[in-house]
C-alpha cells in the first residue's frame, strides 16, 4: 500500500540541466576576482552648509569648457 503525501503536489520537478546551468553560472560568478573599486580623485571647488562642489579632473580633456549639472532639488 502506498501512500501519497497531500505535499507532493506543491513539490515541482526538477529540470536538471536548467538546474546544472544555473550552479554552473552561480560558479562563474563567485570564483571571478573581485572588481577593482575605489575613490575617484576629486578636489573640493564650493562649500556651503551641507553643500558640496566638487570638480572630478579628467584624465584626458575631451573638451574646452566643463559641464555643470546641477539636479533639481524639488519636482513641480
Amino acid at each position: 500500500m502506498t501512500s501519497v503525501s497531500p505535499l507532493t503536489n506543491l513539490i515541482p520537478d526538477l529540470n536538471y540541466e536548467k538546474e546544472m546551468k544555473r550552479w554552473a553560472h552561480m560558479f562563474k560568478l563567485l570564483s571571478e576576482p573581485e572588481p577593482k573599486i575605489g575613490h575617484t580623485p576629486r578636489n573640493e571647488v564650493w562649500r556651503k552648509n551641507k553643500s558640496v562642489l566638487w570638480h572630478y579632473p579628467a584624465k584626458q580633456k575631451k573638451y574646452e569648457i566643463p559641464l555643470f549639472l546641477l539636479p533639481p532639488l524639488k519636482l513641480p
